[in-house]
Parts: structure tokens; sequence; C-alpha cells
């Protein structure tokens, strides 16, 4: 199964100021019957033309990631724009992470029910 992490859904501005955008949910909306409110926010989007079923939301992170197994799966004329990594990642224990590049890909997300769906365009850094 595919699946990659995609932390928040926010965009860097061409003025380096960030642009956040909201996920809300309404009582309309499913719950699993298995959560408790303690597991992870799992979605599904489609990242650059191909649907991606396990998507990990952490509002918590400050970097949009793509795991390289998915990016493998991505159209040939997508992975050509991958461009070289300008900075490093940085873990818990502060060591740096060279990621493999940086790919600016769009993020469709759909409404539950197939009555809307909302485009952003998402930097991701390929590890």
């Amino acid at each position: 199964m595919t699946s990659i992490r995609c932390s928040n859904l926010f965009i860097p501005q061409q003025n380096h100021e960030q642009q956040t955008r909201e996920i809300r949910f309404s009582e309309h909306d499913p719950i699993p019957t298995h959560c408790n409110g303690d597991d992870p926010l799992v979605i599904k989007a489609d990242v650059g033309g191909t649907m991606i079923h396990r998507i990990y939301v952490d509002g918590g992170s400050s970097a949009e990631i793509l795991y390289d197994h998915c990016f493998q799966h991505l159209c040939g004329a997508l992975k050509a724009t991958l461009q070289p990594p300008t900075t490093p990642l940085i873990g818990f224990a502060g060591q740096p992470l060279w990621p493999l590049g940086v790919i600016t890909l769009p993020l469709t997300m759909y409404d539950y029910n197939g009555g809307g769906s909302k485009t952003t365009v998402v930097d991701f850094m390929v590890v």
C-alpha cells in the first residue's frame, strides 16, 4: 500500500509568509468505530495525479514529507521536476538528514460524499 506523511497543509508564499489552510470536520462526517480521539488523522488525497490512500496529517511538523517509495509511483514527467535540496531536515535529536530533493505537486482533497474538492500546491521534501 502506498503511503506518504503529509504534515501541515501550509503553502510558502513568494514573500516568505505562510498561508495556513484549515481542515474542518462536522457532525455529519463519519467517525470510525475504532477511533478513541487519540488516533492520528489519516486521510486520502490525490497527489500529483496519484491517489494516496494513507496520508498522515501532523499539525506539529514544519515540513511536508513525501517518502521515496511514494515518489517512485509518480509519472516520469513529474519525477523530472525534482529539485536539489537547499536545506536539511533536523530530527528530534538534532541530527541533520538531507532529503533526496524538493518537488512541488498539486494536492487535491475530496469531500467525503463526493460533492466537491479543493486543490492546493504543496512543496514536498522527498526522503
